[in-house]
Formats: C-alpha cells, sequence, structure tokens
C-alpha cells in the first residue's frame, strides 16, 4: 500500500493550487499528514468490519456449543435415569429380602427410612456448608 498511496498523494499536493506554492519542507509534512489521516480513515473501516466477523463468528461458534451440550446433555441425563432406575429397583429388592427375613417388617422399613433421611439431611448440611463457604470467599475478594 505504500508506493501507490505515495503516488496518489504526490498526485493529490501536484494538481492542488493550494499546495503549488509550499516549500518542499513543507509539502513533505502535508504529504504525511495526508498519508496518515487516509491510513487512519482506512484503519477505522476494517477495524468496523472485522468486528462485525468477528462478532457472526462467535456467535455461530457459541450456537454450536450450544447445541453441543444439549445433546450431551439429554444422552448423560438418560443414562443417569437408567442407572437410578436400576439402583431403585435393586434397592427395593433388598428391602423385600430384609422384610421376609426378619417377621417385624415395620422395624425394617423405619429403619431403612431413618437411613436415608439420615443421609439426606448429611448431603443438605454438605451443600448448604460449601455455599456458605463460597460466599465467604467471594466476599474476601
Amino acid at each position: 500500500m505504500g508506493k501507490k498511496l505515495d503516488s496518489l498523494v504526490d498526485l493529490v499536493i501536484s494538481k492542488n493550487d493550494d499546495y503549488s506554492n509550499l516549500e518542499d519542507g513543507n509539502k513533505l509534512l502535508v504529504k504525511r499528514k495526508l498519508k496518515s489521516e487516509i491510513l487512519y480513515e482506512i484503519k477505522q473501516e476494517v477495524k468496523e468490519n472485522a468486528i462485525e466477523e468477528a462478532k457472526k463468528d462467535i456467535d455461530d461458534y457459541m450456537t454450536k456449543k450450544k447445541l453441543k451440550d444439549y445433546k450431551e446433555l439429554t444422552i448423560f441425563g438418560l443414562i443417569i435415569a437408567f442407572i437410578i432406575g436400576l439402583s431403585v429397583n435393586q434397592f427395593t429388592e433388598v428391602i423385600g429380602f430384609y422384610k421376609k427375613l426378619i417377621d417385624n417388617e415395620p422395624c425394617v422399613s423405619i429403619t431403612f427410612a431413618i437411613i436415608i433421611v439420615a443421609i439426606a439431611i448429611y448431603l443438605i448440611f454438605k451443600h448448604i456448608l460449601k455455599e456458605i463457604d463460597n460466599l465467604s470467599d467471594n466476599k474476601k475478594v
């Protein structure tokens, strides 16, 4: 771009009557000023076009990434649901086995219910404490 821009600026300076009376040093300053103004305008136009293209590329990428993530989550969710279903079925079989083993059926059901409630309470408190720690860490920053 250097040679063509220089020849274009030289042509403008030679054809323009305002610049014909200037000394060579001043013509050189005018030439540099015109060249820098032209380059600035071109850079601004190219920058705006590049930003628009980058935004479009980012939007396309994010859309594709979201679709891929949705597919993976759906498949993972189905697998987890299947495994949980099998686990619940096996757990029901264990409870049935112990009910047959022990004559006092309510005792077995109550024992398993207490164990399940205890595990649930433990997990809930663990989650609450983790969130409190996260909040306190965020306040320190």
